[in-house]
């Protein structure tokens, strides 16, 4: 989470395609939560 905050305000400081980036961290994210899910079961 943090780390996508990071790359999200060097994306703005850097005038990058932030939503790119953005979709980039919701799709580790969601990756993640499965991963976890899988893990528990």
């Amino acid at each position: 989470q943090r780390t996508c905050e990071i790359v999200g305000a060097w994306a703005d400081s850097t005038h990058l395609g932030t939503a790119q980036i953005t979709r980039l961290c919701i799709d580790r994210k969601a990756r993640l939560e499965e991963n976890k899910y899988i893990a528990g079961t």
